[in-house]
Order: structure tokens, then sequence, then C-alpha cells
């Protein structure tokens, strides 16, 4: 259970300072008639729904790290690993290999790449997972 809170803070810090940073870089509610809080209401509740395979399967990723004789420094290195290849892939599968702006995806995937890899150096591995220290 501690494992699956450390994994989803991480998860739901990614969702909604990943929106944030979308927000900040690109501010893509100027040609909108959004507010911010429209913004961050729908852009964290899709985050949450096309990142939740994503999450189960750092979850998953995560248990199976946690669970071998390795340091938490080398499970947090194979934790950002996992994470990257997560955040990552999802895109050219949902929006397609040849999707027009390729520049706008690498912006949303580093928008939600950074407070992941952020997450799972600034929250605390459960102590469960820290026996092999």
């Amino acid at each position: 259970m501690k494992i699956f809170l450390y994994c989803l803070k991480i998860w739901l810090t990614s969702v909604v300072v990943g929106a944030l940073l979308f927000y900040f870089v690109g501010d893509p509610t100027y040609d909108s008639s959004m507010t911010f809080w429209g913004y961050m209401a729908v852009v964290c509740l899709a985050a949450a729904i096309y990142s939740l395979v994503s999450f189960l399967l750092f979850w998953a990723g995560v248990v199976f790290v946690t669970g071998r004789r390795i340091s938490v420094w080398r499970q947090r290195w194979i934790a950002m690993a996992w994470a990257t290849i997560l955040v990552i892939a999802p895109f050219p599968i949902l929006l397609g290999r040849n999707h027009p702006n390729w520049a706008l995806l690498a912006e949303l995937c580093g928008c939600y790449l950074v407070p992941v890899l952020a997450g799972i150096w600034v929250f605390r591995v459960p102590a469960v997972a820290q026996k092999y220290d």
C-alpha cells in the first residue's frame, strides 16, 4: 500500500504540475474563452484519464523494482527510466506517428516528464522498499 501511495503522489503531481507547466510554457488558452481554472479542470481530467494506464504500469514496475535486492538509489534510476518510457510512448500511440506538430508534442512530453522525474526524487521511497539500502 505504501508503494501505491508513493506512485500515486508522483502521478498526481505530474497531472497537476504538468498542466501548469504546459499552461505557462505555451498558454494554450490565448485564443479561447477558457479561463485558467477551466483550462486546469479540463486538462487535469484529460491527463488523468489518458495517463491512467501508464500510472498502473509505473506502479507495477516500482513494485517489481522495490522487491529486488538493490539500493534505493538504483531503484530510483530504474524507476526514472521506466517512467520516461511510460510518459513518452503514449503520445505517438494516442496522437499518431504522423502528427504534424512534433515540437508541440515534445513540449507536452517535457511538461509531464519533468514532474514525474522530480517526484521520483522528491517523494520519499516507502520504508518497505528501503530494506536493501
